[in-house]
């Protein structure tokens, strides 16, 4: 009897030290909800064709964008994967998962991962193509090392994306020699941490049809392009005045109202000043009123001086700008006002003067007035007046587009005149940026408007005068 009793209990014993050892096995609460556990999950669960896992981070990179732009289904790990051991872990789970991945992106930090690392991935699994991003850090972590530390890594980057050059399954991108991007601190938000319309951007940038993939042929120069920009910013850093204190409203076109991110004109601005910027362009819309643009910018202005944004569509950027200016928490003691118009007055063919010096129908008359009513209200304001730039529409500016209208160049040359009569700054960008009808697809995108490196010299060259 006894030696049953004793049985019983000894069994017990293991059943409960089973339950325990069980128990603490499990994952517990504060497990489930780590980045590693609920993407090792995903991966294990859920169905996909795609996949995105990297070493830096990669938050801001949107599922739905690929799915939108690339047509894939993918599964995206916001965790870094700072050990070989953790990122072959989830290529494991993913690879396991029955899921028929087809294209695998990697963004990789390379003194994270060796060649040989990656190349054994690339081997093991050969049937998925691998699109490799190189991590591309602001221009501050450059320029924060020592020319020995810099040296090193930049030929740990070149070892790197030589090395997987020679697998038929990798696809390597090089975004560190891009300076409109690792030069402007409000593309960041952090170190390697783009935020998220970079990041689409950079998305976007990731395939076949675009000059960031590597290839043998130029790979030597594109490093070349890569350490040029680094040393030159680290042995002579540009030093942009501090802003903080400036409200910047930038008027204009589609040049200035199209693009609202990081990488637009104001963004620039903003970035390398740090001022407190207003996008109020109006795209599609020229200076002067007419047919094509019943509100002007002497309406626009009207707008900012009476306080009232509602005159404005708004569904426009116009609208939220003026609005956002008109309704700012903080007053700023400094107030410059940028104005960027003249290319759809030249697409119009409105008349560059008339006899009458205000006459709102004529492309100076429309900066004159609109310029007069800003130092009315804004007596201590600086203002600051831009050419268009250069374009290849109408015979690269040369055809004259109505019987009142003249070629590009001379609503290019009216601009100093408005500016000298109205004793107001003015930024030529015409002739500044080297444009021609021979080398337009370098700084345009469209034959028109700036691409995102032009639009950094334009806000580059802005944020140098504020001084």
């Amino acid at each position: 009897m006894k030696n049953k009793t004793r049985l019983l209990i000894l069994l017990a014993g293991i059943l409960i030290l089973s339950g325990a050892f069980w128990w603490c096995l499990r994952p517990t609460e504060k497990v489930l909800h780590t980045p590693s556990f609920q993407g090792l999950q995903r991966l294990q669960r859920e169905t996909y064709d795609t996949i995105f896992l990297s070493t830096f981070p990669v938050t801001e990179y949107q599922e739905e964008d690929y799915s939108r732009f690339r047509g894939m289904t993918m599964v995206k790990n916001d965790m870094c994967m700072v050990t070989e051991k953790i990122l072959r872990r989830h290529l494991q789970a993913a690879f396991s998962s029955g899921n028929e991945i087809h294209t695998a992106y990697l963004g990789v930090q390379p003194d994270k991962l060796s060649p040989e690392i990656l190349g054994d991935i690339l081997e093991t699994y050969p049937e998925t193509s691998f699109e490799i991003i190189l991590s591309y850090p602001q221009m501050s972590y450059w320029t924060h090392m020592e020319d020995m530390e810099c040296e090193d890594m930049i030929a740990c980057y070149y070892d790197l994306a030589s090395s997987m050059l020679s697998y038929e399954n990798a696809r390597v991108y090089l975004f560190s020699g891009t300076e409109w991007l690792i030069c402007n601190p409000a593309n960041y938000a952090g170190t390697f941490h783009t935020n998220k319309e970079i990041s689409r951007t950079l998305m976007l940038n990731t395939d076949d049809s675009h000059g960031f993939m590597l290839s043998t042929e130029q790979l030597d120069a594109t490093f070349t392009t890569m350490s040029d920009l680094i040393y030159s910013y680290k042995e002579a850093p540009i030093q942009y005045p501090d802003a903080s204190n400036w409200d910047i409203v930038f008027l204009g076109d589609s040049i200035i109202g199209n693009f609202t991110d990081s990488s637009s004109v104001p963004g620039v601005v903003r970035g390398l000043t740090g001022a407190n910027v207003y996008n109020c362009g109006y795209g599609g819309r020229g200076a002067a009123r007419n047919e094509h643009t019943p509100i002007a910018l002497p309406d626009v202005v009207n707008c900012i001086t009476a306080g009232d944004a509602s005159p404005l569509p708004v569904e426009e950027q116009v609208y939220k700008g003026v609005n956002a200016f008109l309704e700012r928490e903080t007053i700023a003691p400094n107030l410059m006002f940028v104005i960027n118009h003249g290319l759809n007055d030249y697409f119009t063919g409105v008349p560059v003067e008339t006899a009458d010096s205000y006459d709102i129908t004529s492309y100076s008359g429309a900066l004159r007035t609109a310029i007069r009513d800003l130092q009315t209200h804004f007596p201590g304001a600086e203002i600051l007046l831009n050419t268009s730039n250069f374009t290849t529409f109408f015979d690269n500016g040369k055809e004259i587009n109505s019987h009142r209208g003249g070629q590009l160049i001379d609503y290019v040359n009216a601009v100093p005149m408005v500016a000298r009569d109205m004793n107001v700054n003015v930024l030529d960008v015409y002739h500044l940026l080297p444009i021609t009808d021979e080398n337009w697809q370098l700084y345009l995108s469209d034959g028109c408007h700036p691409n995102e490196m032009t639009r950094f010299y334009l806000g580059s060259f802005i944020a140098e005068l504020v001084e």
